[in-house]
């Protein structure tokens, strides 16, 4: 009987061993998912806006398009516009910091993206002049 009680022993101490170096494994590649998954979001978000911006530009002074976007956890910022005037910029944190995800547009765009998680309504509008307005509805 004295055997079977180290065994156990054995048994224990194996397994605690082993979720020693499971579990920070789990959590890093949860934590390198659920920043991949943000990233992407983002991405999407920045180019379906460009392409509204595009697309309304082409038609001309008028044109709108209302797209819905989900903002993830993690935007700290945007950028409508930029030095050039042709830049969508959203800043998101990742497990490195704070990136930037930016798209271009050939259209001079105005207005704003909201930060806060949620989904939301964003109208784009072309404006007279070549100005391309985004704004939340």
């Amino acid at each position: 009987m004295h055997r079977s009680g180290q065994a156990g022993v054995e048994y224990i101490v194996l397994i605690g061993v082993l979720m020693f170096f499971f579990i920070p494994i789990v959590y890093y590649s949860l934590t390198q998912a659920t920043t991949s998954v943000k990233f992407s979001q983002v991405e999407n978000i920045v180019n379906r806006v460009g392409k509204a911006a595009d697309a309304v530009y082409a038609l001309g002074p008028g044109a709108a398009e209302i797209i819905p976007i989900t903002i993830p956890e993690g935007v700290v910022g945007t950028q409508i516009g930029g030095p050039a005037e042709h830049e969508i910029v959203l800043n998101v944190t990742g497990y490195s910091g704070i990136s930037d995800v930016h798209v271009s547009t050939k259209a001079n765009i105005t207005g704003s993206l909201p930060i806060e998680k949620g989904t939301y309504y964003i109208k784009v509008e072309a404006l007279s002049g070549g100005i391309v307005n985004i704004t939340v509805r």
